[in-house]
């Protein structure tokens, strides 16, 4: 008779999630979160080390924690472009686990300011016409320009009253 033996080592695969808001704008400060796991039913991966980047930049390394999620708070620093940013959860092989990555996308818009005021100096009576105006800009560019032909909803006492259009300076005006 014969007989042989042979012995392999078997790694498991790791299934990451992330999850990161899709609208945001500089200055913010953000969650960006996930999860860590084998092909288990349970599986889920304490102490492992991720690397969280943008745009292809390590923004911060993090660990799970026992539970296998993984969370990053981080403001959105006033260089970032507005536009689509990749975000990207990436772990390296470690240990019996082998590495993954996952990614999702952000995009970076602008701060929009917005002044509002009620004629003869905010006061109203019930029952009267009152002015209300206004100007929507934007907040991040030097100068403040106007956004011309948005939606400002006017809401009273939590009812939306009316949806005005703003003009070429991003100004709104009406009478409720």
């Amino acid at each position: 008779p014969s007989a042989s033996q042979t012995s392999f080592d078997v790694y498991a695969p790791v299934i990451l999630t992330i999850d990161a808001p899709v609208l945001v704008a500089v200055g913010d400060v953000i969650t960006i979160s996930g999860t860590v796991r084998d092909n288990l039913q349970d599986g889920w991966i304490a102490g492992h080390s991720l690397e969280i980047r943008i745009n292809e930049t390590l923004i911060e390394s993090v660990t799970t924690d026992e539970n296998g999620i993984w969370t990053l708070e981080w403001s959105v620093p006033f260089w970032m472009d507005i536009a689509d940013h990749p975000v990207e959860a990436f772990a390296q092989e470690q240990g019996w686990y082998r590495e993954a990555r996952v990614n999702s996308t952000m995009r970076v818009v602008h701060n929009a300011g917005l002044t509002i005021g009620i004629a003869d100096g905010g006061h109203a009576t019930r029952g009267e016409a009152w002015n209300i105006s206004g100007r929507l800009f934007d907040d991040d560019v030097i100068g403040t320009p106007g956004l011309a032909g948005r939606i400002v909803t006017i809401t009273v006492d939590g009812i939306d009253t009316v949806d005005l259009t703003t003009d070429s300076e991003g100004r709104f005006q009406t009478f409720i």
